[in-house]
C-alpha cells in the first residue's frame, strides 16, 4: 500500500521528499579534506541539474560518498547529496538564540528533497536551518539500481531506512563535527525514518518531529483505516462538489478496459485510472485542483478526452519515473510490512463491509487502482518472498526513549489525511503515553504541517538533553 507518486511529488517534503563541494569519508569532520568533484559534475539526470541551477547562492551543496552496504565498506560506494544555509557567522544580538540544525526527511518512499526545499521561506525567517537530504537512489544522489533483474532488485534492500540513518550520520559529522547533535523531523515516509533514527542513534539527537505516519503492530489496521478515511474523505468531496458524482461516471463509462496508459516502469488500464483521485483525498489542499482536472476530461460534447486523462494518469497514479520498484519494494519491507497489496486490499474491505459499508461501490478506490496496475518492462517480479520485512516497532521505541528521557518525540497526525489516518496513530501515542506530545490537526491533510502554526511553535521551543 505504497504511497502515490502524487503524494511523493507532494510530500517531497518530507508526502510522501532529499553541497561546498567535497568528498568526504563517514565521520570526517567539517572542511577536513580537499575539494574533489562538484555534485553539479557528480549528479547527471536532468532533473538534478535543473534543480542545482535553481538554488540560491546562500545555499551550500555537498555530498559525502558512503558504502551501499554499511556491513561491507569495503565493497561499491555511492553518493548522497544533501543542501543547506550557509552558516551564520555574525554575532546574535542579546537574547537572539542561534540556529537549531535539523535534518529534514522528505516522503516518498523513492523521492528526493527537491519539492521540500521552499520550506527555506521558513529558514530565512525564524532562527533555524535544515539540512535537506536527497535519500539515497534519489534526486542528485546516486540512482537506485536498475531494475532488471533479481538481483539488482534485491539490492534495493540496502536503500531503506537504516541506511539512511547512516548516511545521515555521515553528513551531520561533516557538518556539525563528530561530537555535535541536531534535531531532525520527517513528513510521510520521512516520519518512518525518524522513528528509525530514534531505535539507531538516539544519542545523537536534541530533539524529533514526526508528521504524517507512525507505527503500529498490526499493519492490517493501517489497510482498513486508510480505506475508511478514504471513503470518508470521498464522501466529504462530492458533497462540496456535488456535480462531480454524475462527472465521474460519464468519464469512467467511456473508458475501455483495453485502453492503457504506461510510465516507466508500470502500466495501468481501464476505467480503474481514474481511482489515484483516492491519493489526492489525502491531501486537504488539492480537492479543487481534482475538481478542475476532472472538469476537463469531457468536452462540450461530453466526449471524453484522451489528452487530458493521460495526463491525469501520469500526475496521480502512475510513477513517471524509474523508481517505482524501489518505492514498491521500501513499502512492502517497512511500511505495510509485508502485506500484499493485493490480498490486503481484498481483506481491507470485507471488513468495511462487514460494518455496512460498500467500499467496492465508491467512485474513488484506491485498491481497485492497485487490482489494475502492474509492472511492465522488468525482467523480474519484485515478489514479497525476496525481501527481509522490517516494521517499526512501539516497544523499540519505547524503550529508546526510557534510554534518552530528556529526548522529545512530537508526533503530528492530521484529521484529514486519508493517506496515514490520525486513527492509525491511536495506538503509538497510547503506548509512549506522557514520555511523546501528540498532536492532532482537524483541519489538516497528509501535508499539514507546513501550514500548522503550533509546529513551528514546537520547532523552535528551547530543548534540553
Amino acid at each position: 500500500m505504497f504511497f502515490s507518486s502524487q503524494c511523493r511529488r507532494r510530500l517531497q517534503l518530507f508526502s510522501g521528499g532529499i553541497l561546498l563541494l567535497l568528498s568526504c569519508h563517514p565521520g570526517a569532520p567539517q572542511n577536513s579534506l580537499p575539494r574533489t568533484t562538484p555534485l553539479d559534475l557528480v549528479a547527471k539526470t536532468p532533473e538534478c541539474q535543473t534543480f542545482l541551477a535553481s538554488l540560491p547562492a546562500d545555499v551550500n551543496q555537498d555530498f559525502v560518498r558512503v558504502p551501499e552496504d554499511w556491513d561491507h565498506p569495503e565493497g561499491p560506494s555511492i553518493d548522497v547529496a544533501f543542501f543547506y544555509g550557509k552558516s551564520t557567522t555574525i554575532t546574535l544580538p542579546s537574547g537572539v538564540k542561534p540556529r537549531r540544525d535539523i535534518a529534514f526527511f522528505n516522503g516518498g518512499p523513492a523521492s528526493s528533497s527537491h519539492g521540500a526545499f521552499f520550506l527555506r521561506q521558513w529558514e530565512l525567517k525564524l532562527p533555524l536551518r535544515f539540512v535537506f537530504i536527497d535519500q539515497r537512489g534519489t534526486g542528485c544522489s546516486t540512482p537506485y539500481p536498475n531494475a532488471d533483474s533479481t538481483a539488482s532488485i534485491d539490492r534495493i534492500r540496502f536503500y531503506t531506512s537504516r541506511s539512511i540513518i547512516k548516511d545521515a550520520e555521515a553528513i551531520r559529522k561533516k557538518i556539525l563535527g563528530q561530537d555535535a547533535t541536531w534535531s531532525i523531523f520527517g513528513q510521510s515516509f520521512g516520519s518512518l525514518i525518524v522513528h528509525r533514527y530514534l531505535e539507531e542513534a538516539p544519542q545523537n539527537l536534541d530533539a524529533a518531529y514526526a508528521h504524517g505516519f507512525a507505527a503500529v503492530s498490526d499493519p492490517k489496521t493501517f489497510v482498513v483505516e486508510r480505506l475508511r478515511a478514504t471513503g470518508r474523505n470521498a464522501e466529504a468531496y462530492f458533497k462540496q462538489y456535488p456535480d462531480d458524482a454524475a462527472l465521474v461516471d460519464a468519464i469512467r463509462a467511456q473508458i475501455q478496459s483495453d485502453f492503457c496508459i504506461k510510465s516507466a516502469q508500470q502500466k495501468l488500464c481501464g476505467p480503474a485510472m481514474l481511482d489515484g483521485a483516492a491519493f489526492l483525498l489525502g491531501f486537504a489542499d488539492q480537492w479543487s485542483h481534482l475538481h478542475e482536472q476532472l472538469g476537463k476530461m469531457l468536452d462540450s460534447t461530453g466526449a471524453l478526452q484522451l489528452d487530458i486523462l493521460q495526463n491525469y494518469v501520469l500526475e496521480n497514479d502512475l510513477d513517471g519515473s524509474d523508481t517505482a520498484v524501489a518505492s514498491w519494494v521500501i513499502s512492502l519491507t517497512e511500511i505495510t510490512a509485508g502485506l500484499d497489496d493485493k490480498s490486503s486490499c481484498e481483506a481491507g474491505m470485507n471488513q468495511l463491509e462487514s460494518e455496512g459499508l460498500s467500499p467496492k461501490s465508491w467512485r474513488f478506490n484506491e485498491c481497485r487502482l492497485l487490482s489494475a496496475l502492474t509492472f511492465d518492462g522488468i525482467n523480474a517480479d519484485p515478489s514479497l518472498s525476496q525481501f527481509s520485512i522490517d516494521p517499526l516497532r512501539i516497544d523499540v521505541i519505547e524503550n529508546q526513549l526510557t534510554k534518552f528521557p530528556k529526548l522529545p518525540l512530537y508526533l503530528y497526525a492530521g484529521q484529514k489525511d486519508s493517506l496515514v489516518p490520525a486513527a492509525t496513530f491511536k495506538e503509538e501515542a497510547a503506548a509512549l503515553g506522557d514520555r511523546i506530545t501528540y498532536r492532532e490537526f482537524p483541519n489538516s491533510g497528509h501535508d499539514g504541517f507546513y501550514s500548522e502554526r503550533q509546529v513551528w511553535i514546537d520547532l523552535l521551543s528551547p530543548v534540553k538533553k
